[in-house]
């Protein structure tokens, strides 16, 4: 059995989960984003007769997609590509790159651990608020708004019993922090 851990070689837990793999018995491999356009070469075969899924890395280990029973979907970082004469040109490698790696490693019929289209959605506070309505949870009046008045009158409404919430997890760390004198 193999375990492909999408995260890097300094991240502490995916390297402590990887002992702990291994004294079990089971190889796994660590894979990064940032290697797969400046550092690997790929081949991805459909309707062939023999199925390829591989990235080749420059300094070996590579990567056989197929052969993983299982995947961490741990910290993978991000697609990276190198400097190009113009900008337009490394954000459509970047985003080729996410495409093709998503859609192989989304495509393999194993075990996942924190599968990301299942993560993204978690993270969806709107979708989850309408899953607890229809599974029968009791969710507060809840309102999202960017025009001033709907705020005011619901915090009328509400005789400023109200909690504000950001969306999205990542929304907080476009928040500037700031020191304590």
């Amino acid at each position: 059995m193999k375990v492909l851990i999408l995260s890097s070689n300094d991240d502490a837990h995916a390297l402590a989960v990887g002992k702990f793999l291994e004294e079990d018995g089971v190889e796994y491999d660590l894979f990064r984003y940032e290697e797969f356009i400046e550092r690997t070469s790929f081949a991805y075969t459909l309707g062939m007769p023999e199925r390829r899924c591989k990235i080749e890395r420059d300094q070996g280990r590579d990567v056989d997609l197929c052969s993983y029973f299982s995947i961490w979907h741990r910290r993978p970082g991000s697609i990276e590509a190198g400097s190009f004469p113009e900008a337009w040109i490394s954000r459509m490698v970047e985003q080729e790159g996410r495409n093709a790696i998503e859609g192989m490693l989304y495509s393999l019929d194993c075990l996942w651990m924190n599968y990301p289209p299942n993560d993204f959605a978690c993270m969806q506070k709107l979708v989850q608020l309408e899953i607890g309505i229809k599974v029968g949870l009791k969710i507060p009046e809840t309102l999202v708004t960017n025009k001033p008045e709907l705020v005011r009158e619901f915090f009328d409404q509400c005789d400023g019993d109200v909690i504000y919430k950001l969306l999205g997890e990542g929304s907080n760390f476009c928040i500037p922090t700031f020191e304590q004198p």
